[in-house]
């Protein structure tokens, strides 16, 4: 019966490709082989119009869609650029490569903030050893002054000069944490972990502070940026449902993010959408296609299954109330879930359409004047 039903199929599309009767194409050998073959097989099959399936066209509220294009993006992106000034003596990653958070990407020469580490270490310890020996001066001359040995004055000179050691002390340290601070900006490290978009400087190179080194984006979080007219923007708001359309796929966002304002030259509102996880194929600085809900409106849906598409021609074929079947080219929209397709135009409400398209084309050819004679 499968190898029955498969042979039907074929004959009825080589019908439809026939011209009607009366023409040149008429007297071609094949014709009136294929019309007896395709006649005998048919009411075998039971394909006959008084089976012929059929769909009354209502009008049918669907959601108002209005479509943009976005922008992907990734949430954390930055510009890496040198802290101070210097020559690069090391980088350590390239293009598209990957660093872990923290990893160091590049390094200048440091001799100078090195020689001032150096510096500043020594002088801490000689301002620990002097802080010590204040100290023991001071206790000294307080254990002498109560053993009334020690004058008052003595005692006043002793307790400066300890709080003047304590005081260098505290100033070693700092300049000692100013020393690593210094030697420490002479590595750029990655703030985050994620992808060298690109790479803007060479080992040799002398980089001045602020100079722009690396481009860095992180893959793991991604969002789309695009804008909504204003005069969508209530609409858009209050529903809250958007999505956006990848091949064979619709990615849901976690979460809208509306502008606090308008743009005034295109009087439109930014809105981020954000992305979920599992969606590896998407990229920074693609283009994808957003819609945005809303609202509801009436349109005429047709199945998907009841439509036929012929090179550049999609049609249906229409039954009227009489029996009589005709293919009506129609204009067609939105595919919506379900497998329904929203029609444009060609159409009307209260029609009836064929869900069957090959049985239609056989009886629309069984019907064709003059085809039997």
């Amino acid at each position: 019966m499968l190898a029955g039903q498969s042979v039907v199929l074929h004959l009825v599309h080589l019908l439809e490709m026939l011209p009607p009767a009366g023409s040149i194409m008429k007297n071609n050998y094949l014709y009136p082989y294929l019309l007896l073959l395709t006649v005998g097989l048919v009411p075998a099959m039971g394909l006959s119009d008084q089976t012929l399936p059929t769909v009354v066209i209502v009008p049918t509220p669907v959601q108002s869609v209005h479509s943009e294009q976005g922008l992907v993006e990734a949430v954390e992106r930055v510009s890496l650029t040198a802290e101070v000034g210097g020559r690069v003596a090391w980088v350590g990653v390239d293009l598209d490569e990957y660093a872990e958070r923290g990893s160091p990407v590049l390094r200048l020469r440091s001799e100078q903030q090195q020689a001032d580490l150096a510096s500043a270490r020594a002088d801490l310890a000689e301002a620990v050893a002097l802080e010590r020996e204040a100290k023991d001066a001071h206790r000294r001359t307080q254990a002498l002054f109560e053993k009334q040995v020690a004058t008052q004055a003595q005692l006043d000179g002793a307790k400066a000069a300890y709080h003047a050691a304590v005081a260098r002390h505290a100033a070693a340290k700092a300049r000692l944490a100013g020393a690593e601070e210094g030697l420490g900006r002479t590595t750029v490290s990655m703030p985050f972990s994620g992808v060298i978009k690109a790479r803007l400087v060479e080992p040799g190179e002398v980089v001045t502070a602020g100079q722009p080194l690396f481009d860095v984006v992180s893959p793991d979080a991604l969002r789309v940026i695009a804008a909504v007219p204003q005069s969508l923007v209530s609409a858009v708001r209050a529903l809250g449902k958007a999505w956006i359309e990848l091949p064979g796929a619709r990615v849901v966002p976690t979460r809208l993010t509306f502008a606090p304002g308008a743009q005034a030259m295109s009087h439109s509102v930014t809105v981020r959408l954000d992305l979920p996880a599992e969606y590896p194929d998407l990229l920074p600085g693609m283009f994808v296609r957003v819609g945005f809900a809303t609202g509801t409106r009436l349109a005429l849906l047709v199945p998907s299954v009841a439509v036929v598409r012929r090179s550049e021609v999609v049609a249906v074929y229409v039954v009227a109330e009489t029996g009589e079947v005709a293919l009506r080219q129609i204009r067609p929209g939105r595919l919506l879930e379900g497998g329904q397709v929203e029609v444009l135009a060609g159409l009307k409400a209260g029609e009836r359409v064929a869900l069957d398209p090959v049985r239609a084309a056989f009886v629309l050819k069984e019907r064709r004047p003059g085809l039997n004679s």
